[in-house]
């Protein structure tokens, strides 16, 4: 019985530890809107999944795709940067891409983000220094916001409110995703694939996830209005970017860069339609989420939302 009860104590411990292991603590406040601690923050640490294994590489990918509490002054990049950013990483060697489906698949990701995290990593033109982990921000049209899969940063939850929420961002407004019954929807889609291979992703996460960043919420901004995305510079090596006006082969999403905004910290919406009218220095040209006019909010039904592929 002794035996027993040690065991038992033993077996009590450990749950304790990994329990403890498992919650994500915020220790700052990242958002300009209201927040507070949601159930997978008590359930999924800042590690995911990978926290309990022996895939180090994965671990702090993750790690990195939940730091919230990035810190700096905020240096503002365009499009022509981020594809700047991923022919850097390839000229430094760094290894990125997957093959396969879970849970044979096989992901290049880095051993060390140290060369990533540089912050002379990539200078643009006004001078700014910035790598994996700065704070940055960008102008662009938010294209199809929706749930992605079950990812191992999110211990695989299954849950819409437990998902990131994935947003392609383009310079231009591009096409959204033709209803799945549509006779032309092949051709829409491959139209549609050539503009997101122009832009790249950004991401909100769930852990303390303000209401405003949620999928839904998202797609209600109305589509002709371009944001201002701010957060955290990351690099997704899970992934491969397009070769040209196509998705790399083997289910890749359409993106023009494996660099992101990840996690999003901050979105607003411009009063104006063009992008020469919305620069992020003129603070009277941005509405805050929770303060959108009717005339900025999409009046068509949400349709139903679409993971892209390799979101898993």
């Amino acid at each position: 019985m002794l035996r027993a009860a040690l065991l038992s104590a033993i077996g009590l411990l450990c749950w304790w530890g990994a329990a403890l292991a498992d919650e994500f603590k915020l220790d700052c406040q990242p958002f300009s809107l209201p927040t507070q601690a949601r159930p997978i923050d008590n359930r999924c640490g800042v590690g995911g999944s990978a926290a309990h294994g022996s895939d180090t590489a994965k671990r702090l990918q993750n790690e990195v795709k939940n730091t919230l509490c990035s810190q700096g002054n905020v240096v503002t990049l365009t499009m022509a940067d981020f594809m700047a950013l991923q022919d850097r990483a390839r000229q430094l060697g760094i290894s990125f891409g997957a093959e396969g489906s879970p849970p044979q698949r096989t992901e290049h990701l880095p051993q060390d983000r140290t060369k990533l995290q540089s912050m002379d990593f990539y200078t643009n033109v006004g001078g700014d220094q910035v790598g994996e982990g700065s704070r940055v921000q960008i102008v662009g049209f938010m294209n199809e916001p929706h749930p992605g899969g079950g990812e191992d940063v999110n211990c695989g939850a299954t849950a819409e409110a437990d998902k990131d929420v994935h947003v392609n961002l383009v310079e231009s407004p591009a096409p959204w995703l033709p209803p799945k019954d549509d006779p032309d929807r092949q051709q829409k889609e491959a139209e549609r694939n050539a503009a997101l291979c122009q832009g790249i992703v950004v991401e909100t996460i769930p852990h303390f996830r303000p209401a405003p960043f949620e999928a839904r919420a998202l797609r209600s901004v109305a589509r002709e209005f371009p944001v201002l995305i701010s957060g955290q510079l990351f690099f997704d090596a899970s992934h491969y970017p397009c070769k040209g006006s196509e998705p790399h082969s083997g289910g890749h999403p359409a993106r023009g860069s494996l660099w992101e905004i990840h996690p999003i910290t901050d979105i607003q919406v411009c009063n104006n339609k063009t992008l020469s009218e919305c620069s992020p220095q003129d603070r009277t040209a941005w509405t805050l989420l929770r303060e959108l006019p009717a005339h900025m909010i999409a009046v068509e039904a949400v349709a139903e939302m679409e993971s892209e592929p390799d979101e898993d």
